[in-house]
């Protein structure tokens, strides 16, 4: 679960991040990320790997409808890197 002070940490890489937009994050990650293989834990992987492997998943994700914005992978990208 998501708290505050988590979303004042993930104003650090993402200015103006609200609890919400964690919350919002967190159940993109889970509706999407686990349709073809296991969820990750945000702890398995470092930040860096992060930004590699989201971009990736969304684009797979994508491949034959669109299902994830640019708004949809920022969030997710926001709730792995601030919850690990």
């Amino acid at each position: 679960m998501t708290v505050p002070s988590q979303a004042n940490a993930a104003q650090q890489s993402f200015p103006g991040a609200t609890v919400a937009d964690l919350k919002s994050g967190m159940a993109l990650y889970e509706a999407n990320c686990g349709l073809c293989h296991k969820l990750h834990a945000p702890a398995d992987f470092e930040v860096n790997a992060w930004h590699n492997i989201v971009p990736d998943m969304v684009q797979k994700v994508n491949q034959n409808q669109m299902k994830l914005n640019e708004n949809d992978e920022r969030l997710i990208l926001m709730y792995v890197t601030t919850m690990r």
